[in-house]
């Protein structure tokens, strides 16, 4: 199936750079505080957009699906 994802926006995972705010599963986000970890919760940052990037289960997603063609039914 042809698939299209733009970007992840300008957030980012944290890896070994220090959290500003905690995300769980289910989209719950925290500031990180006083904190280092959070159970449950991923590390994430803002880091721009281009360093953030467009790759989703390891590869970029660029495919457009197909133009259905209309077929007029006369009445």
């Amino acid at each position: 199936m042809a698939f299209f994802f733009k970007q992840w926006g300008e957030w980012g995972r944290s890896i070994g750079l220090a959290s500003t705010h905690w995300i769980d599963r289910d989209g719950t986000v925290r500031e990180a505080g006083a904190s280092p970890y959070v159970a449950g919760f991923a590390g994430i940052r803002r880091v721009g957009k281009k360093r953030a990037g467009a790759l989703l289960d390891g590869r970029e997603h660029r495919e457009f699906p197909a133009v259905a063609e209309l077929h007029h039914v006369a009445a």
